[in-house]
């Protein structure tokens, strides 16, 4: 045999062995389903719109970006992310400090989505925070927030107090504040502060603890009773429990209870005049909501008309979103009762200061 054949032969025998090696110990790389959320430091509020730039380390000791992720409408991201790897993240938003944080995929489940919490702390923030004593019962389930509205700019921010009853969240220096602790059943509390404009120099952040006792409250509900009221020309209020299911126009059972009120008081003084304005949240389309509102103002004027009630006693205002009452407008994450406090009825009196509010 000659010898090119044999070193032919010799070189593949070679690269087959390598083949073989390279085989033996490859092993492919395994993903894992990974959840990453990004909050305010200060009040635990999940953050959309943020921006997080994910890079893995490699074997040489250098990183590699893998990619750049933003933050969905709960404030979170979805990755695969390699098991047993090492990773940075670098998390920004508008008005946050930058922050860099060290991720770690070692021992993680393979079968299901693993979370990761990134908290980001708050620029130009005079921060609020304490502790509210209420009975467990109430803060279990939430029942209680601090309605917290600057003087000037006028913005409200409903704040979260926790199980524990602690809370937290943001000022700006030199602004005024009034803080209301809104509690069902109790009496509202309220206070004004100021938040010092020399706390500010030369601190990130300034803190101001605001304790807010037990003492201001009554022990027991407090039932205000629909006494007989006079409402004169201009006066507007929210008719109580006129309220529909979620975004249909359907009324619940509390809410038809309050339309036959409305049906009774309107057929006992005839020569009252008022407008009802129909008011939907801002979740859904500004035109789907005017026609929501259109649709539920339907359902009220066929039911006072079938009842009796002349046209010339009320005016259908279909509002939809316009006028939003609480922080709950567009691109703002809001609870469901927060919504639903803006899917209401409010009547406008045009003529008269008869009685609206009998009760049977």
């Amino acid at each position: 045999m000659s010898r090119s054949i044999l070193g032919l032969l010799w070189i593949s025998l070679v690269l087959l062995n390598v083949k073989t090696t390279i085989a033996q110990n490859y092993q492919p790389i395994q993903k894992v389903p990974t959840a990453i959320f990004v909050e305010n430091a200060y009040n635990a509020e999940l953050l959309v719109e943020a921006n997080i730039t994910i890079k893995q380390r490699q074997t040489n000791g250098r990183y590699q970006t893998i990619g750049t992720y933003e933050t969905d409408s709960v404030g979170a991201i979805d990755v695969a992310l390699a098991l047993n790897a090492t990773y940075t993240l670098t998390t920004k938003k508008t008005n946050f400090y930058t922050q860099i944080t060290s991720l770690s995929t070692k021992g993680i489940s393979r079968t299901q989505k693993n979370r990761f919490g990134i908290s980001l702390r708050p620029k130009d923030c005079y921060r609020l925070q304490g502790k509210v004593q209420l009975p467990d019962s109430i803060l279990t389930k939430e029942e209680a927030y601090l309605s917290i509205q600057n003087t000037t700019t006028k913005d409200i921010d409903n704040v979260r107090i926790y199980a524990t009853g602690k809370y937290y969240t943001c000022g700006k220096c030199s602004q005024t504040y009034t803080i209301t602790l809104v509690v069902e059943g109790f009496v509202p509390t309220v206070d004004t502060i100021t938040l010092p404009e020399e706390n500010c120099h030369e601190k990130r952040s300034p803190l101001q603890q605001l304790n807010i006792q037990a003492t201001p409250f009554v022990s027991e509900v407090i039932s205000t009773p629909k006494a007989k009221g006079r409402y004169a020309k201009g006066d507007s209020v929210v008719i109580e429990d006129l309220v529909f299911k979620g975004k249909t126009n359907q009324l619940e059972t509390k809410g038809n209870k309050s339309l036959e009120q409305l049906y009774k008081s309107l057929l006992e003084y005839p020569e009252l005049i008022v407008e009802l304005h129909i008011h939907t949240d801002s979740r859904k389309s500004h035109r789907y909501n005017r026609i929501l509102a259109e649709k539920r103002g339907a359902y009220i004027e066929k039911f006072l008309l079938e009842k009796g009630i002349k046209p010339k006693q009320f005016t259908i205002v279909a509002k939809g979103e316009d006028d939003i009452a609480n922080r709950c407008k567009n691109g703002v994450r809001c609870s469901a009762e927060e919504h639903r406090f803006n899917n209401r009825v409010e009547m406008k009196v045009i003529q008269g200061d008869k009685d609206l509010l009998s009760a049977d």
